[in-house]
């Protein structure tokens, strides 16, 4: 049993306008595509931060409510012990400084 064949429709030749329209629709996708991305990668960059300005305004009211003239930090894998005011000085400029990357 063989199917009717439908003299109207030939085989599938590409014109050269179809592949310039592909093309365009294919780099249109891949711009859209990278702002996307763009886009997620600014907003977790944002949240980031924001995640650390919190944990820094944490600290200082930590440092704010205790009674001891000395505290630890620890900057990237080491540990300083270090006076309370320059401890409150470091938090204070780390916030200036994250504040300034967003800028």
């Amino acid at each position: 049993m063989s199917l009717p064949q439908n003299p109207t429709v030939g085989p599938a030749v590409p014109s050269k306008s179809l592949g310039r329209e592909t093309d365009k629709i294919v780099t249109y996708l891949t711009d859209l595509e990278q702002a996307a991305e763009d886009i997620l990668t600014d907003r977790q960059t944002i949240i980031d931060y924001d995640r650390k300005r919190n944990a820094n305004r944490e600290a200082l009211r930590h440092l704010k409510k205790t009674d001891d003239k000395k505290t630890w930090m620890a900057m990237g894998n080491t540990f300083f012990k270090l006076e309370k005011p320059t401890a409150e000085d470091l938090i204070k400029r780390g916030n200036e400084l994250g504040h300034l990357e967003l800028l």
